[in-house]
């Protein structure tokens, strides 16, 4: 009577198998492995492939992965130099037509109209190189686009590096993207080349 009773309970129990090295503490005991049965086993690998794909879909739909930005572009006007095209020759003409090449002619950074408001500080400056886009006898113009995010507010003024060797007369820059339309920024002076001195021109937009 009491066989049936006793093969049940050897079927219900886990297999154990001994390691094939003791653990280091203890009384010399051998350990043992408890084995789970199959289906144990794939319920578990079932579980935990739900569970990792929850979390995936958690970062994917998390709110404010992705920052919008506007395009803003910035139009310099600039007065040729005296004489036009042939004005100069040398070793700094030839490097400021390599600049122009490159299309790092002009270094601009938009400086913020707003303070921070967690800080009360100035806001950081988005930098951009301006390239040459078209020249003739009465004005050469350089293009920059900005990637501006909607926390950077409009723009208040404007730094100005010269990376020419020569100083350049600067009519006027145009800035266009902004939501409350272009800005209008009368510059109407010479801008040395930072060779000469390395501080920036700053130029406030018109209000």
């Amino acid at each position: 009577m009491l066989k049936p009773h006793l093969h049940q309970s050897r079927s219900a129990s886990p297999t154990l198998f001994p390691l094939s090295k003791p653990f280091s503490q203890g009384n010399g005991g051998v350990a043992v492995l408890l084995a789970r049965s199959a289906p144990a086993l794939r319920n578990s690998r079932r579980s935990t492939r739900v569970g990792l794909a929850s979390r995936k879909i958690k970062a994917v739909a998390s709110p404010g992965a992705t920052e919008k930005s506007l395009s803003v572009k910035a139009v310099v006007s600039v007065k040729p130099s005296a004489g036009g095209l042939f004005s100069e020759i040398g070793i700094n003409r030839g490097l400021d037509d390599i600049a122009d090449l490159v299309g790092k002619t002009l270094l601009l950074e938009l400086v913020s109209a707003e303070l921070d408001p967690k800080t009360g500080l100035e806001k950081g400056t988005i930098k951009g190189y301006a390239h040459k886009k078209s020249q003739n006898e009465k004005e050469v113009t350089y293009e920059c686009e900005f990637k501006v995010g909607d926390d950077f507010g409009e723009a208040g003024a404007i730094f100005v590096e010269n990376e020419h060797h020569k100083e350049m007369y600067l009519k006027d820059i145009v800035l266009d993207g902004f939501a409350g339309g272009p800005l209008s920024i009368r510059c109407n002076s010479w801008v040395h080349s930072k060779f000469d001195n390395p501080q920036k021109r700053v130029f406030f937009t018109d209000k």
